[in-house]
């Protein structure tokens, strides 16, 4: 599936140039090298007040970078390195959608995704994309005052799979990479007549976010697939917050919402906005409702979709939890 593209939540300034990054060796460029080599002992240094400032550096032609992202202190100085691949190389390219440092957690977090550029196409014609695939290293350096962070939380959202790197001072706290997240889908106990529900989650763009939900009535299951905007990506995600099965009026009604990660301990919320592309199924002891009505509670607001038997209606739910279908009558989306 394709990533998310909107550029939110920057801090500091951005330079971009060619030729800058170097394919980074585990053994030197990452933490545990900063102890080595160039005498400098990370594990010393006094901790940072203040972000003065950033910069990032892509380079198309470096070499392969493996178990990115990588991270490496130096004086006053925080380097984070990887490579994102994108496309298309005409209408994307790759930007720190989020470079923010937390004071008082000593920690400072790092998103770089690919991002729509800036289309300069005649006003009177359609933007034309290739539809190649790009890759690309990038550099980022964040220069402090007098010190370095004690923590470093780096994540790329990539064309088909996020990855998140937690660095200390000492090394690598925790690494996940994921290309679909098998998700909790927030309901427990299922109801009556309902034998298993799945939900799979991955990054999603805010073109498919604009998209109603969809569904899909078989005989012994329904499957809904939709895109939610849900905000920080590191402190939101997607969730079932509502189901309901009423097996003898054969309907079935679900709330999908963002809702708050379950965070140990404090956490300052990075600021980019993301979207994440679900795909929700359910499974009946029996056969399937002929009717399903489908809300999406998301950051951006509220929309619903109502199925029965092959027909559908969608539109903004009002206050009253009732919706005004393209044909203007009202009819429930919970």
């Amino acid at each position: 599936m394709n990533r998310r593209t909107l550029l939110a939540g920057v801090a500091g300034g951005l330079a971009i140039t060619a030729g800058c990054v170097e394919d980074p060796d585990p053994g030197s460029g990452g933490t545990g090298g900063n102890r080595e080599g160039n005498g400098f002992d990370a594990g010393d240094a006094p901790v940072a007040n203040e972000l003065v400032d950033w910069s990032l550096s892509l380079d198309d032609d470096a070499g392969d970078i493996d178990e990115s992202p990588q991270v490496s202190f130096d004086q006053d100085t925080v380097s984070v390195t990887g490579r994102i691949t994108y496309g298309s190389s005409s209408c994307k390219t790759v930007e720190a959608t989020t470079v923010e440092y937390d004071a008082d957690a000593a920690r400072l977090d790092v998103v770089c995704e690919d991002v729509e550029t800036e289309d300069d196409s005649p006003d009177d014609e359609p933007r034309i994309c290739t539809d190649d695939i790009a890759s690309t290293a990038y550099e980022l350096t964040a220069d402090f005052d007098d010190g370095i962070p004690e923590t470093v939380r780096a994540v790329e959202d990539a064309l088909e799979e996020r990855r998140e790197a937690t660095f200390d001072r000492d090394g690598v706290m925790n690494r996940t990479s994921d290309e679909t997240d098998d998700a909790d889908h927030g309901i427990d106990p299922l109801p009556e007549g309902i034998a298993d529900v799945t939900l799979d989650l991955d990054r999603g763009t805010f073109e498919e976010a604009e998209e109603p939900p969809t569904v899909d009535i078989r005989e012994y299951d329904v499957t809904i697939e939709g895109s939610l905007v849900v905000g920080s990506s590191s402190c939101k995600t997607t969730e079932v917050t509502e189901l309901e099965f009423d097996a003898e009026a054969d309907e079935l009604d679900v709330t999908v919402a963002d809702v708050e990660v379950d965070l140990d301990g404090e956490y300052e919320c990075t600021a980019d906005e993301s979207v994440d592309t679900y795909v929700l199924r359910v499974e009946f002891e029996e056969t399937a409702p002929t009717s399903v009505s489908v809300t999406e509670d998301g950051k951006h607001g509220t929309r619903a979709v109502g199925v029965a038997e092959d027909s559908a209606t969608e539109g903004d739910v009002d206050e009253d939890g009732e919706y005004e279908d393209e044909s203007g009558t009202g009819e429930s989306g919970s």
